[in-house]
């Protein structure tokens, strides 16, 4: 039997569509994610505070949040921090699909299609070094992501949240958190 010829470009293709709507579809769980994460002000850091947080309180919050009434306006609020998720998560599923892809027809790693004793080691290394290319490349963005989420970071866009912590926390402070 003939062994299915890699091709990297459609895996790339594949990752950047589906992360794209994984993204837009998830990002309302994220930004409710770091709401619970997050204290909302100095005094929230009171442990007491912090366990009243919940999600019913968190959407009742950001629905209500400029007036008493319904605003329905404040749905989009759900979607803060889409533009970084999208640059981070579209980049990872293209890296990691491709990678996989990639790794799958190398000799070293190409027996996981096959079958035989060895298959679920040979497909855990692809998935392992694959997601890991994709983390580490990733990573900046992710933590950007996070941080356009929360209420402790004003950046006014991707570039400028890039730009100010390597001025203030150097390069290694991309890499918070890996």
């Amino acid at each position: 039997m003939e062994k299915p010829k890699s091709n990297v470009k459609n895996s790339i293709i594949s990752g950047l569509i589906s992360g794209s709507i994984t993204a837009s579809t998830l990002q309302p769980f994220e930004y409710i994610k770091t709401r619970l994460q997050q204290p909302s002000s100095q005094q929230d850091l009171n442990e007491k505070n912090l366990r009243k947080k919940n999600i019913r309180l968190i959407v009742k919050e950001t629905l209500f949040a400029d007036q008493k009434k319904l605003n329905l306006f404040n749905i989009r609020k759900f979607w803060t921090g889409l533009t970084p998720s999208l640059l981070r998560t579209i980049p990872v599923a293209g890296i990691y699909f491709g990678c996989v892809d990639f790794f799958k027809h190398r000799h070293f790693l190409s027996h996981s299609s096959s079958g035989g004793k060895y298959q679920f080691i040979h497909s855990f290394l692809i998935g392992t070094f694959s997601r890991s290319v994709a983390d580490f490349c990733t990573h900046p963005l992710n933590l950007v992501k996070t941080r356009f989420e929360s209420d402790f970071y004003k950046y006014s866009s991707v570039m400028g949240a890039l730009k100010s912590i390597l001025k203030h926390e150097g390069i290694f402070g991309l890499y918070k958190g890996l």
